[in-house]
């Protein structure tokens, strides 16, 4: 319970920053039957929502920006990614991945991808609604 009005205050920004994120693995015959794009979807469980929050109240010049990064990233570097070798430098794809996701998430009907769903917002057909 808020002390102050202050406090209060605080807890009433914190309500309205808040971002609902609903994310849950699909079945995916690429993934489900690969242990590596299975366990890449495992981490996306967990980072697509810290991305959706990270990117909520960004700006659509920031949102482009993330966008053309992600892609970048994913297109130059993403078999480095699937075929990294042990002590090899991280590419930072798994990152682009869970970002460009959580923009997907974004749209209505949210994005379904690598054997994951997610959305910000109830829709028609989605087991978050």
């Amino acid at each position: 319970m808020p002390e102050s009005n202050e406090e209060e205050l605080v807890d009433d920004e914190l309500k309205k920053a808040a971002v609902r994120v609903y994310v849950t693995c699909v079945p995916d015959p690429m993934v489900d039957n690969d242990d590596f794009w299975d366990n890449v979807r495992l981490a996306l469980l967990g980072l697509v929502p810290l991305s959706c929050a990270e990117l909520a109240g960004a700006s659509e010049g920031r949102l482009r920006q993330v966008a053309d990064e992600s892609a970048d990233l994913i297109a130059h570097k993403a078999d480095v990614f699937q075929y990294q070798k042990a002590g090899q430098k991280s590419t930072g794809v798994l990152s682009a991945l869970a970002a460009a996701i959580a923009l997907g998430a974004r749209q209505d009907g949210g994005i379904t991808h690598l054997g994951i769903h997610a959305c910000l917002e109830p829709h028609e057909g989605c087991r978050g609604s």
